[in-house]
């Protein structure tokens, strides 16, 4: 009727490692979906990424407090410029670029995609460009992705 202290013992050790392994999985989803939230860039600045074994470059240039800037993205063997706008407005703090991780080609490993927005208020945002993590290189949305905030 009643269970012995071993056996008592071995149902608790393995009940923590399958809660073990459940908070595990459930860190690790977490840590995914977090990657598809874009990260704004900074507003002068370089940013060296690793995109499936390829190294790629993106600098944002901004030529005053609000108005056009620009994305530049470059790897081993293209340079792009992309055009973009920025607001470093006390309360709209509008960055050139926003970057976040999603697989869009189907391959292995998840793509960057590089989100610039739409209007000076930064509401609205697309993503027309992505880098491949099969050859590092820029590829066009066909068609872009939206997104509001």
């Amino acid at each position: 009727m009643f269970k012995s202290n071993k056996q008592s013992k071995n149902i608790f050790i393995a009940t923590a490692l399958f809660m073990t392994g459940l908070i595990i999985v459930g860190i690790f989803l977490a840590a995914s979906r977090l990657q598809e939230i874009p990260c704004s860039l900074d507003y002068n600045g370089t940013h060296t990424f690793s995109i499936g074994g390829h190294e790629v470059v993106i600098e944002t240039k901004t030529f005053a407090e609000e108005g056009p800037a620009e994305v530049i993205v470059s790897g081993e063997h293209f340079r792009e410029v992309l055009d973009s706008l920025s607001n470093q407005d006390l309360y709209m703090n509008v960055s050139p670029a926003s970057v976040s991780w999603t697989n869009i080609d189907g391959k292995r490993w998840r793509d960057l995609l590089i989100w610039r927005p739409d209007e000076p208020t930064g509401q609205h945002h697309t993503a027309s460009v992505y880098l491949s993590s099969d050859d590092g290189k820029l590829h066009r949305l066909i068609p872009p992705l939206k997104r509001g905030q």
